[in-house]
């Protein structure tokens, strides 16, 4: 006899912060088309199950009880499994609807992975043992940088063909962001903040010059580095509720503590902005801690709010992508193009540009072929409109997109935003 699967209709979602249950957001849904024509999955292979509509009616009827889910896993999955969580959708929906996160949620009921188990046990470490997963980076851009992963053959299997991927992609191995600070003596723990800052994990490895130049940007004042902090989005998206909690309560009693409710708490990653402006939703059901995390959400800053350009036209086209899983806060999205409008002038080109995302997190490498096609789309969109210079809000969409573009069209280059200062500073 199949396992029954309980998809819990009173699980809260949101894109702005106001906690909804799960079957008040799909039955919000009104079919009226507006997001299917903005899901790459479904620009790709057009098909109804593949759509946005066609998952919020499949998880309505779950909710109705009209489809049993342990009768119907093959097609269940297949619906599920070519959703890129990239939120596009719910920024087509009138009604704002969170259908990345409605997704997640049947995904985890139905067990369908959204990342290899090698990759989710290796990131898992980030959160089990901090210090180890540090050794373990180390290790790794050892091997990098004595160019060792041929010969030790790692990525060569199927299970972990992610490793060779990442290592085609990410950039010359560097010092960490933590040893470059240390070795320039600059103290990462002040005394009462006037800022906190909290490093991406591409900030922090992968691209430390993104972390520098935050710091540059929030200079003069104080600020207080939280490395080797969780903030409880892995386990959100791979992990159980409750250690998802325990991480965000660890984070906001943290922030609490070092800045008595008062320093912004700043990332460099749209993820994790998107995540921590929504923590309200972790807590709806604990009406204490939902009204700390309000408080704590209102302090939550992005690194492009420090960007300061001068009205300066630059001489080359240019596009603002706001790739992202799950969360996508619109009114966020405008003031980084302000931002950059400002710099680009005439020469920001953002209509078209917006179609397709960039494939990021867990979905990058547990649906490889798809993820790969929808970035071939979208360097067509900058190849076709000659786009020179794309500002990612997303560290991993910045490196990615510049792998992709390097590729097939090496024209154009790709960047975080935070490099947008430097920009304004050589003119």
């Amino acid at each position: 006899m199949k396992n029954k699967i309980y998809l819990n209709p009173s699980s809260f979602v949101s894109t702005s912060g106001k906690p909804e249950t799960l079957i008040a957001s799909v039955n919000r849904c009104t079919r009226c088309n507006a997001c299917v024509q903005s899901c790459p999955s479904y620009l790709i292979k057009p098909e109804e199950t593949a759509s946005p509509r066609g998952r919020v009616q499949l998880i309505r009827l779950i909710l109705e009880g009209k489809v049993k889910p342990q009768h119907h896993l093959p097609l269940i999955k297949h619906s599920l499994q070519d959703c890129l969580l990239c939120g596009r959708c719910t920024l087509a929906c009138a009604g704002n609807i969170a259908v990345a996160q409605q997704v997640s949620c049947l995904s985890k009921a139905v067990n369908l992975p959204l990342m290899p188990a090698s990759l989710k046990f290796f990131l898992h470490l980030k959160v089990l043992s901090p210090r180890f997963f540090d050794i373990l980076i180390r290790f790794i851009q050892f091997l990098r940088y004595w160019k060792l992963f041929i010969v030790t053959g790692i990525g060569k299997k199927s299970s972990l063909y992610w490793i060779k991927y990442l290592h085609q992609t990410m950039p010359a191995p560097k010092q960490s962001l933590q040893t470059q600070l240390r070795k320039n003596k600059i103290n990462i723990s002040p005394q009462k903040p006037d800022f906190i800052y909290l490093p991406s994990l591409q900030a922090c490895y992968a691209e430390p010059d993104i972390g520098q130049k935050t710091l540059q940007l929030l200079a003069p004042k104080k600020t207080h580095i939280l490395f080797h902090t969780s903030t409880g989005f892995f386990e959100y998206l791979h992990g159980e509720h409750t250690r998802c909690l325990s991480q965000a309560k660890h984070l906001l009693t943290q922030w609490e503590k070092l800045s008595s409710c008062k320093a912004p708490l700043v990332t460099d990653s749209w993820e994790t902005f998107a995540f921590l402006k929504n923590y309200p939703i972790l807590f709806a059901s604990l009406s204490g801690w939902q009204k700390r995390a309000e408080v704590f959400a209102s302090h939550v800053r992005f690194v492009a709010d420090f960007i300061k350009p001068q009205k300066s036209a630059l001489n080359f086209k240019t596009a603002l992508d706001f790739s992202g899983l799950l969360f996508l806060p619109l009114e966020n999205i405008s003031f980084s193009r302000r931002i950059l409008k400002t710099q680009a002038g005439k020469n920001l080109l953002e209509c078209d540009y917006s179609r397709f995302p960039i494939p990021l997190g867990s979905v990058l490498f547990a649906r490889p072929a798809q993820a790969e096609q929808v970035l071939l789309e979208n360097v067509k969109d900058v190849a076709r409109q000659q786009i020179k210079q794309v500002y990612c809000l997303s560290g991993w969409a910045a490196l990615i997109l510049a792998h992709a573009l390097k590729r097939h069209y090496p024209a154009a280059q790709a960047q975080h935003i935070v490099y947008l200062q430097d920009q304004h500073d050589r003119i």
